[in-house]
C-alpha cells in the first residue's frame, strides 16, 4: 500500500529540493536488505527510518499509526497541520506544503533583510 506513494513522494522530493522542506519516510518492512534494494530501484533519496521490522515498532507506536500509508505535514514549529491516511488527497497535501514552505521562506527572508 505504501508503495503507491513512491511516485508522489519522489516528485515532491524533487520539486521541493533546495527549499525549506524535508521529506522523511518510516519503513516497517521486516527485511532491511530487500528494503534497501527497493529504495535503490525506486530512487528513494529522502531520509528513511526503520520501524524495527514491524508495524508495531517504536515510531508507529509513538505516533499512534494504525493504518498505512499515513502522511503527516508538520510545520516549522513542529505542529501537525495535516494527517492523511492513505495519502489520497495529494493535491491538498501539495498545496499545504507549498503554502507552509513559502510562508517560512518569506519569514526567513524578512528576518535576513531586517538584520542588514
Amino acid at each position: 500500500a505504501c508503495r503507491t506513494l513512491y511516485s508522489f513522494n519522489r516528485s515532491l522530493h524533487q520539486k521541493m529540493e533546495g527549499r525549506q522542506f524535508a521529506l522523511v519516510g518510516v519503513n516497517s518492512d521486516t527485511n532491511r536488505d530487500l528494503t534497501r534494494r527497493i529504495m535503490k530501484i525506486q530512487q528513494i533519496q529522502w531520509s528513511n527510518f526503520w520501524n524495527g521490522g514491524n508495524r508495531f515498532g517504536e515510531i508507529s507506536t509513538q505516533w499512534g499509526v494504525k493504518t498505512w500509508p499515513v502522511l503527516y505535514v508538520i510545520d516549522a514549529d513542529g505542529i501537525i497541520q495535516l494527517k492523511s491516511v492513505g495519502g489520497h488527497n495529494r493535491a491538498e497535501i501539495l498545496q499545504l506544503i507549498e503554502k507552509l514552505t513559502a510562508e517560512l521562506e518569506q519569514k526567513q527572508s524578512k528576518s535576513t533583510n531586517n538584520k542588514r
